[in-house]
């Protein structure tokens, strides 16, 4: 991914689905050195991954973070030179452990001009 000039950037994940993993359609800049994923949804939890997004299956609690209805986590992932390269292998997973929850992704960047 490129570059951000900008401090913050969000967006929304679909409606998301149990038994499948999802992601963002937008992934983490090069300079992305925090992500605050809030779950809008106050009844349903989220199980969260930074893995493979085309591993396929869905996520589980033994080895995911479980995102409460309602609640929030800031991810401090690290600029690219430190986490990597953003990529449909290493990016933010997302399965849903009921319902269809939506979670609001903000990328915040460092040394944006």
């Amino acid at each position: 991914m490129a570059f951000s000039s900008t401090p913050f950037f969000s967006q929304q994940t679909p409606a998301l689905a149990t038994g499948t993993r999802q992601t963002v359609g937008t992934l983490p800049f090069d300079n992305t050195s925090s992500i605050i994923l809030l779950n809008e949804d106050t009844a349903n939890a989220v199980f969260v991954i930074w893995g493979n997004s085309t591993a396929g299956g869905a996520l589980v609690a033994a080895s995911s973070l479980l995102l409460p209805g309602g609640a929030s986590v800031t991810l401090s992932v690290g600029t690219s030179s430190v986490r990597g390269q953003a990529s449909t292998a290493n990016t933010l997973c997302f399965t849903a452990a009921a319902g269809t929850p939506v979670v609001n992704v903000t990328y915040v960047q460092t040394n944006a001009a």
